[in-house]
């Protein structure tokens, strides 16, 4: 897990920190504690525990559900064929259902 506090390091003379100025082009200068700030920010929360509980009504319903599915794929549909010998007749009672 990466630490993302900055470390403070004791120097023996402390340095002056220029105070900033705004920039007038259009550039900002940003400070290393406000790019760790807000990559700490940005950062996912560790996940919670889950209890016992849901780890068992978790895996026995993951078992359910595999014990009675259907692993096959389903079955092709029947498509009856039109036989031309037949063609006349089903004109003829289409013409006489108008």
């Amino acid at each position: 897990m990466t630490d993302l506090m900055a470390t403070v390091r004791p120097t023996s003379h402390p340095t002056p920190v220029p105070a900033l100025a705004p920039a007038v082009g259009g550039t900002t200068l940003i400070t290393q504690q406000q790019v760790l700030f807000s990559t700490a920010a940005a950062a996912a929360l560790p996940r919670a525990k889950t209890s016992r509980w849901a780890t068992v009504v978790n895996s026995v319903s993951t078992a359910m559900s595999t014990l009675f599915t259907d692993s096959r794929p389903p079955g092709q549909r029947y498509v009856p064929r039109r036989s031309v010998y037949l063609e006349n007749g089903v004109m003829a009672r289409a013409m006489y259902r108008l």
